[in-house]
């Protein structure tokens, strides 16, 4: 049987942030950079205000350029999650979303042990 989840979040490479999209991952025709920093690029106005976590990524790009993917997705994943926290909300409440992200499955059974010692 094969199921799947929603896409909980997700992350532009590095070696793409000239090329596209900090917010929704498109390719830019027409970049618009980050006003404070050159490393990366918006398609638009409306992605550059939307976009929640580049705000506490800005000023350290090359710091974040350097560390692995899945620790880069990891700690874009933690600010997304941790919004209310980190923009002092008073909220109590746990999100929907958060919620998801901390029930998610493992597909660490459904992995071949070539697959594990590769990621490891």
């Amino acid at each position: 049987k094969q199921w799947y989840q929603r896409r909980v979040r997700g992350t532009v490479l590095p070696e793409r942030w000239s090329s596209h999209c900090q917010f929704c991952f498109n390719v830019c025709r027409a970049p618009l950079p980050c006003l404070q920093c050159p490393d990366v690029v918006f398609c638009s106005v409306e992605c550059l205000e939307k976009d929640f976590v580049h705000r506490f990524e800005c000023g350290y790009t090359s710091e974040l350029q350097s560390l692995p993917k899945m620790v880069y997705l990891a700690l874009r994943t933690s600010l997304t999650f941790h919004r209310d926290i980190l923009l002092h909300s008073q909220k109590k409440e746990t999100s929907a979303e958060y919620t998801q992200l901390t029930n998610l499955i493992t597909n660490f059974p459904l992995r071949s042990p070539i697959d594990i010692l590769r990621r490891t």
